[in-house]
């Protein structure tokens, strides 16, 4: 299968070098368009309608996200190439297929190119991936034990748990902080389905609450709170986001 491909950068030198580094790839991409700002990437994403769209963060006086909001169901896919780590998140909360760093290695591009071609066979398969982890969340509420008495508590109302030794601390929208006496890994297991990622040994958290991935391995919720990301967790928890 051989793809169009779509740069959009606003840097001259960059955007040049993507497209030498996309002819090395010739058995998989058949035409490669350029666009330097958002209205020419509309545009030429409207009349022709390529598959993937390696898109720049940072462009001007906008950035690509504000591209992407003008699709309600993009037909392409992106892939954002950018030199700050900062939009990680957001990227992947855009269902971005990669996330490339400048400058950009060719082994990232790629594997890039690979995945997106993968995808755009077999899209069936991605369905499935994007409903799988929400498979039991029908299981609305979850029985706690406490020291005094077994609380129903509402799965959405939890932001995250953390471990205090053999008991969790389950932390509430409401600022509420309920102590149960049983251990993280009794809700890691509970709570698997329900779009909890256990981001450390002492923390699992809730994928609604999450704000921001932060570059010094820390997850930033909503309400300001910064949980630690274990580094040799970092990946798979950014594959199970990139899933939802």
């Amino acid at each position: 299968m051989k793809i169009t491909v779509l740069i959009v950068d606003d840097e001259a030198k960059s955007l040049e070098v993507t497209r030498m580094m996309l002819r090395e790839f010739k058995s998989m991409v058949k035409r490669v368009f350029t666009a330097s700002n958002i209205e020419e990437a509309y545009q030429i994403i409207i009349e022709n309608t390529p598959d993937l769209v390696l898109l720049d963060v940072e462009l001007t006086s906008k950035t690509g996200f504000d591209l992407l909001k003008r699709f309600n169901e993009p037909t392409f896919k992106t892939v954002f190439v950018t030199a700050h780590h900062k939009y990680a998140f957001n990227a992947i909360k855009a269902d971005a297929v990669d996330y490339i760093l400048k400058p950009i290695d060719i082994d990232d591009l790629q594997k890039a190119l690979n995945k997106t071609i993968r995808m755009l066979q077999l899209p069936s398969e991605r369905a499935v991936l994007k409903l799988k982890p929400n498979a039991n969340l029908a299981k609305n509420k979850i029985i706690v034990p406490t020291q005094k008495e077994l609380l129903l508590i509402e799965v959405n109302n939890i932001m995250f748990c953390k471990a205090e030794g053999g008991y969790t601390a389950i932390y509430l929208n409401s600022n509420e902080i309920v102590l149960s006496s049983k251990d993280l890994k009794t809700y890691q297991g509970t709570l698997d389905d329900c779009l909890f990622f256990r981001i450390h040994d002492s923390y699992l958290v809730n994928y609604n609450y999450i704000k921001s991935i932060l570059n010094d391995n820390y997850v930033q919720l909503i309400d300001g709170n910064n949980i630690p990301l274990s580094r040799r967790r970092r990946t798979e928890f950014l594959n199970w986001i990139r899933s939802i």
